[in-house]
């Protein structure tokens, strides 16, 4: 049986290419083609099929490294604020005789 072509294929192409010189394959042929692309796709590294990987991975790192640093110096200036806060509450109960006998860090939590 000969294959038959779509008109509405047929019209796509030939806004495609107004040349007319793609023809659409035949069946077989198209199935063949899809076949070898996926044997030869599949035969492609994971890491050439990330192809931006290269890019990507520097900055991700350059990244997670600064969020890192961040993130620790926001963790460090909060203890460091606890910290003087509660070295400010013990020096106040030291020089002021009602604090003295008072909770030491009621207020703080």
């Amino acid at each position: 049986m000969p294959p038959t072509t779509d008109p509405a294929l047929s019209a796509l192409l030939r806004r495609a290419d107004p040349a007319g010189s793609i023809e659409p394959l035949p069946p077989e042929g198209f199935a063949a083609a899809v076949h070898r692309r996926l044997r030869a796709r599949a035969s492609v590294s994971w890491w050439a099929r990330l192809g931006l990987a290269r890019e990507i991975l520097p900055f991700a790192s350059a990244l997670t490294l600064v969020g890192a640093l961040a993130g620790s110096g926001l963790a460090y200036a909060a203890q460091r604020s606890h910290t003087t806060t509660v070295h400010a509450a013990a020096y106040a109960r030291s020089i002021d005789p009602w604090l003295m006998h008072g909770p030491a860090l009621a207020s703080l939590h």
